[in-house]
């Protein structure tokens, strides 16, 4: 899935610059509420895909939630 504000037709060729792979082709899956699905023509990793957009090493504690117990 990927955002896409203007839609795209169900069928049409799309080259995508998936981020950890680089160019794959396919075609438009489904197009909906700004969004669109993607059918590559070949199976990507999608751990590959998912790795972290920073250089760090971990996540930023700023954006971890923090949890207390709370006494009742």
């Amino acid at each position: 899935m990927a955002e896409f504000p203007d839609g795209l037709a169900q069928g049409q060729r799309v080259e995508v610059d998936v981020r950890g792979i680089g160019w794959v082709c396919g075609q438009i899956a489904w197009s909906a509420a700004g969004r669109i699905g993607v059918a590559f023509d070949r199976q990507i990793d999608p751990m590959l895909a998912r790795k972290p957009v920073g250089q760090g090493a971990h996540t930023p504690t700023f954006v971890k939630p923090i949890f207390t117990r709370t006494q009742r």
